[in-house]
């Protein structure tokens, strides 16, 4: 367990270091120490192989080898459906290969689990937060913009029950953008508005020069919002306000 552990953290490394090729790896050598473990009966690593798939799979869709990518995903979704202890694994799995798919060019079984996530209960988590977030991007890119808007509000609610920030302002800000995508640019206002809340208040306890970037940008966005529903004077505001930020 703990040389999985130790070749999982030099594949996060690798990762982050711009070698894609050294966290395959890494997440190889990983993934087979913990299915040895699994196979002799140590039923204690099911939850970590299950983990390391899904970051195994991670790193083989950075490398284009997305048919791999998928089965590391499928394996995991297998793992985490054993675990009835625990909505999360499963959620966070389902979301996994829901992107892995969609990644692939199999936007119907992309689509088809990406269904399947939702229809999974438990309890507000970070780690299902962050999985619908990714999934309602990959929905996005992939052009289905109706698709996306499920998961991306399900985050945000998530991060509200949660009180965390700044992921609540971020969550905000990309669901106004789903929203958007929709040309439902009123519900988008109101989104982008609280969005627009959160970010200043972050930008200015302490004050910071990347949150003022980022508001910066969330206040361009609302701008288009605003306008594009008839506020063109608080448009004309928001975008003021944003070019002063970008000023300093």
């Amino acid at each position: 367990m703990q040389r999985a552990a130790a070749s999982l953290e030099e594949a996060d490394r690798s990762h982050r270091a711009g070698d894609p090729a050294g966290a395959v790896r890494q997440g190889d050598a990983a993934v087979a120490v913990l299915r040895k473990l699994v196979a002799s009966g140590v039923w204690s690593a099911e939850r970590p192989l299950s983990r390391a798939l899904r970051q195994q799979s991670g790193y083989l869709a950075a490398v284009a080898r997305h048919a791999e990518a998928v089965a590391a995903a499928e394996e995991a979704v297998v793992l985490a459906r054993g675990d009835s202890s625990r909505a999360r694994p499963l959620a966070v799995a389902l979301a996994g290969l829901a992107i892995r798919l969609l990644a692939a060019g199999r936007a119907a079984e992309g689509l088809a689990t990406a269904r399947e996530v939702a229809a999974v209960g438990g309890q507000p988590q970070k780690a299902v937060a962050r999985a619908l977030t990714d999934l309602s991007d990959a929905l996005a890119e992939a052009g289905e913009p109706e698709a996306a808007v499920e998961p991306s509000e399900r985050a945000v609610a998530m991060w509200r029950s949660l009180g965390a920030e700044p992921e609540i302002g971020a969550a905000l800000t990309g669901h106004a953008d789903r929203l958007a995508a929709l040309g439902r640019w009123a519900d988008a206002v109101a989104y982008a508005a609280e969005a627009v809340e959160h970010h200043r208040a972050a930008a200015a306890s302490p004050v910071s020069a990347e949150a003022e970037r980022k508001l910066a940008l969330v206040l361009t966005s609302y701008a288009v919002t605003l306008n594009r529903v008839g506020r063109e004077q608080e448009a004309l505001a928001a975008e003021a306000e944003a070019a002063a930020l970008r000023g300093r």
